[in-house]
Parts: structure tokens; C-alpha cells; sequence
């Protein structure tokens, strides 16, 4: 007589086991993504020592597969290698449209969900410096952009604090229509960066930052206790370095003193005195501008250069 044959046994799995497994097949898709992301971040900077066009080639090519790291690097790219002539031609590219689109969408990611870390503080600050450097200004993206940066500022290094003041004194300067656009970002930006900035040592920050610094925290609207101590605090440290301050970026310093007396004549003079006591030579710079025999203030030339 045939025996009948057992049903078959379910399996039964150690939850342990599994769990452990589901972590080493996580930790492996993880790696290769990284392998992967770094491996796009190089052929990003490679193509801009090409050339714009090999830029957006390559964010073309890996549509669809960029981590906030590859799409900050390809930005940032655009910036450095773009032309002034090239620029016109960049911005109205589909790639360089999509490339707007994939950072909106990073961004909104990230304020949902700020623990995964889609679009850190530092890629959105590049991403903002990119933007500002090819002066295109689209509000949407830069109000996101700054949220993104806003909680986390501190964390962040000395250049990417003054990146982000920098990104937002140039919309100022050559948006003024767009200004109102963020109206709310804007002192959430300084008063931030201020207090991120607070906890250095500015002594030991570079002529190129202090000027930046000072450049754009007089461009900007803010005029909180926190702003005009940045500005006194970073004009006291160029006067300690004056002797190390090319002309041109004497220059800057001096747009800076006009621009702040614009806003606030009485700091600007009360800083102008105490960093003149600092460094004589400084006088001629920070002073206020000579009137000629019509009573008008004597011009300088225009300070591109500031931005």
C-alpha cells in the first residue's frame, strides 16, 4: 500500500535572521548608491573643466538617478566653467530646466522628512551660490532652498554661511523687483547666519569672507542688533588687515560704508570712527563720500566686483 505523502511544512522564519538580513541587503543597495553618486560627482567635475555643454551632457545622461550631492556639484559646476556670453543659453536649456525641477522637489523632500537628509544644509547653499552666480533669481526655489539651510546653519562652515548672505545681497542688488518674494526668508537668512557666524572666531576668518561678509549684511534690509554687530565686528577685523587688502577689494569695503549709511548713517559713521582709530589708512575708505562746489556727493566708480 502507497504511503500517502505529508503535507509539505510551512517554513519558519527567525525574525532575527531576517532582520539582520534586511539590514545587510539595505547596507549593500546603500553602498552602491554611494559608489555610484561618487562616481557621477566626478564625471560632473571633469565636465566642468570642459565646458558648460559636458555639464548639462552628463546630468542628461543621469536623469533621474542624481542624490542632492550630484545635483549641488552639477550646479556648482555650471557657475565656475559658465560665461557671461554662455549664461543666456544655459538657463533656457530643458536640462538646466529639469535641474530646477529635481531641487524644488529635493527640497520639499527634505523639509517633509529633514532626518534623511535627501538635500543637506551645504548642498542647498551651493545650489543658492550657483543660482545667484548665474543671476537667476526664481523666489519659489529660493525661499525653499533657504528653509532647507535655515535649522541647520550652524552646523555649517564659515564660506557656506557667507554664501548664503552673499546669494541673497546679489538678489537684492540686481532683483530689487523680486525682493518681496522674500520678504520672510530674508531675516530668517541673517538673523541666522549672524548667530551661526557669532560662534567663530572672525579673526580668523579670510579677507575674501570678511569682506563678503560685510559686503552683503549692508546690502541686505535687516538692520537687527544681531546685523550691526556683524558689520561692525567684520569691518573692525579689515582694519586689522588692511595692509593685506588688495585695491580692488578696498573698494568693496567702501561700497559697504555707503551702503550702510543708506540704511543706518549713524552706525556706519560710529564704525567708521572706530575702525579709523584702528588703521588710519582706512579713513579715505570709510569715510563719508566729499561733496564737489554743487553739493552733490562725489561718486565712485560702480563695484561690480562686490558681487
Amino acid at each position: 500500500m502507497a504511503t500517502m505523502a505529508l503535507p509539505p511544512q510551512p517554513v519558519r522564519f527567525n525574525p532575527v535572521e531576517v532582520q539582520e538580513l534586511l539590514e545587510e541587503v539595505v547596507t549593500l543597495y546603500t553602498n552602491m548608491r554611494n559608489t555610484c553618486a561618487k562616481m557621477v560627482n566626478k564625471e560632473l567635475v571633469d565636465a566642468g573643466e570642459q565646458g558648460s555643454a559636458m555639464v548639462l551632457d552628463v546630468v542628461s545622461r543621469y536623469s533621474g538617478q542624481l542624490n542632492g550631492l550630484n545635483l549641488a556639484t552639477a550646479f556648482h559646476r555650471l557657475a565656475r566653467c559658465t560665461t557671461n556670453q554662455q549664461i543666456p543659453e544655459v538657463l533656457l536649456s530643458p536640462v538646466f530646466m529639469e535641474m530646477l525641477d529635481m531641487a524644488q522637489t529635493l527640497a520639499h523632500q527634505e523639509l517633509q522628512l529633514p532626518r534623511t537628509e535627501v538635500l543637506t544644509a551645504k548642498c542647498s547653499i551651493m545650489i543658492l551660490w550657483s543660482l545667484a552666480s548665474l543671476e537667476t533669481f526664481p523666489t519659489d526655489l529660493f525661499a525653499l532652498l533657504s528653509q532647507v539651510a535655515i535649522p541647520k546653519l550652524r552646523n555649517c562652515e564659515v564660506h557656506d554661511i557667507t554664501n548664503l548672505l552673499w546669494s541673497f545681497a546679489k538678489l537684492y542688488k540686481l532683483r530689487p523687483d523680486l525682493v518681496q518674494d522674500v520678504a520672510v526668508e530674508t531675516p530668517l537668512v541673517v538673523n541666522t547666519a549672524v548667530d551661526a557666524l557669532s560662534q567663530h572666531d572672525l579673526s580668523g576668518l579670510t579677507v575674501q569672507l570678511l569682506i563678503s561678509a560685510l559686503v552683503s549684511v549692508s546690502t541686505l534690509p535687516c538692520q537687527s542688533h544681531g546685523a550691526m554687530w556683524l558689520f561692525s565686528a567684520c569691518s573692525q577685523e579689515v582694519a586689522k588687515k588692511w595692509d593685506q587688502i588688495p585695491k580692488k577689494s578696498r573698494s568693496h569695503v567702501a561700497f559697504s560704508f555707503r551702503l550702510m549709511r543708506l540704511q543706518n548713517c549713524l552706525l556706519a559713521n560710529s564704525v567708521a570712527k572706530t575702525v579709523t582709530q584702528i588703521c588710519p589708512d582706512m579713513h579715505a575708505s570709510v569715510s563719508r563720500p566729499r561733496k564737489n562746489g554743487k553739493g552733490k556727493m562725489i561718486k565712485g566708480n560702480a563695484i561690480e566686483g562686490a558681487f
